[in-house]
């Protein structure tokens, strides 16, 4: 059981990260020029920035560290 807390406190902190880099992407403020707007990295950036956007517009509570239940931690992870 404790292997198993342990887990599934490894994995909501992986996912806090997940999200905080999600953060990070959706505040980049790139301004190409207008022959650059076109350009295969600034299509690109464009793309993760809405797919970013997307998964932080998605619900999700993490768990507080080290408190709840085991059942509510395996809620949190299949979510």
């Amino acid at each position: 059981m404790l292997v198993n807390q342990a887990r599934a406190l490894r994995v909501g902190e992986i996912i806090n990260d997940f999200r905080e880099i999600q953060h990070r992407i959706a505040a980049i403020q790139a301004q190409p020029s207008r022959e650059e707007f076109n350009e295969d990295g600034f299509v690109l950036l464009r793309q993760v920035q809405a797919e970013a956007k997307a998964l932080l517009s998605q619900p999700f509570q993490p768990s507080a560290r080290g408190r709840g239940t085991e059942e509510h931690h395996k809620v949190q992870l299949k979510r």
